[in-house]
């Protein structure tokens, strides 16, 4: 991560101005740090400047000597003040504005030849889940960003902004799995992309890596039992292929293919014999 003057972070701040062309802009301004974007009288856009003390390694001049050749950045040194630039919504996207961080860090990367610039230039989304214990905190705007903003600017009105929200519209999917042995399992998954969005790539990274991982399926025992289900047809189709090979008509007792597909049988009865395969599977006759 690169140590980035004042004047470097200024320059991202003024880049990211021009990426609101095309919507009416008001600009409500706290000194050099804080910078409040109102678009088209509805979305409010936080771009903040953050300070933070140097505390370097020791040997910085092999280490960073290399940053006197680079206009936009300055050999660091120890107790120096440098700057990330923090950007958040600050009420409801209603306006379906458009910004992707990623390819604006590498716009910025472009321009300065520093590298890395996502770990310098955050970007969050309004959000209803905006629980203290995870956001962005800096001494500036500790505790909340909007309570913080709204009173320095109150005619933002940001919590009647945030009051008429109608919220986010989130669906609610059934995911049914059948295991190898004909037992079904289900979950319940929450998303806020379309269903068949949602469950297209839920199955592509499921098939991918063998199990669910990082989705909105809460309950972890659930999430268990669909993971066996899913894994229990593990090599089925390997064995159904192997099957294939086999002779159509098998006119004589083989005892390698029984053991390769009877694992046990139970004899209840002289009418009823349960035969237990290899894969889970039972026959009754």
């Amino acid at each position: 991560m690169a140590y980035i003057p004042l004047k470097t972070v200024k320059l991202f701040a003024a880049e990211f101005e021009k990426k609101l062309k095309g919507y009416t802009v008001e600009k409500f301004c706290h000194g050099d740090d804080i910078t409040v974007y109102l678009l088209d009288d509805s979305l409010a856009i936080l771009v903040q400047i953050v300070g933070y003390k140097c505390s370097l390694c020791l040997n910085p001049e092999q280490m960073y000597g290399y940053y006197r050749k680079n206009p936009f950045l300055e050999c660091p040194k120890d107790g120096e003040t440098y700057y990330h630039l923090r950007i958040e919504e600050l009420t409801p996207n209603t306006i379906q504005f458009k910004f992707n961080n990623t390819k604006f860090a590498k716009e910025m990367e472009e321009i300065t030849g520093i590298n890395y610039l996502d770990l310098c230039i955050y970007f969050s989304h309004y959000t209803s889940m905006r629980d203290e214990y995870w956001r962005y905190r800096t001494p500036e705007l500790e505790p909340d960003a909007n309570k913080r903003i709204n009173k320095l600017f109150p005619e933002l009105r940001l919590n009647e902004r945030c009051d008429q929200w109608e919220g986010e519209k989130y669906y609610f999917i059934v995911l049914e799995m059948e295991d190898s042995s004909g037992g079904i399992h289900r979950a319940v998954a929450y998303c806020l992309s379309k269903p068949h969005t949602y469950v297209n790539k839920l199955c592509q990274d499921w098939i991918r890596t063998g199990r669910i991982a990082g989705n909105s399926i809460e309950n972890g025992i659930t999430e268990r039992e669909m993971n066996s289900a899913f894994a229990s047809w593990s090599g089925i189709e390997r064995y159904i292929e192997s099957m294939k090979d086999l002779p159509q008509l098998i006119t004589e007792f083989d005892e390698s293919l029984w053991a390769g597909l009877v694992d046990s049988m139970t004899v209840h009865s002289k009418d009823r014999i349960v035969f237990h395969l290899t894969r889970g599977m039972e026959i009754e006759s």
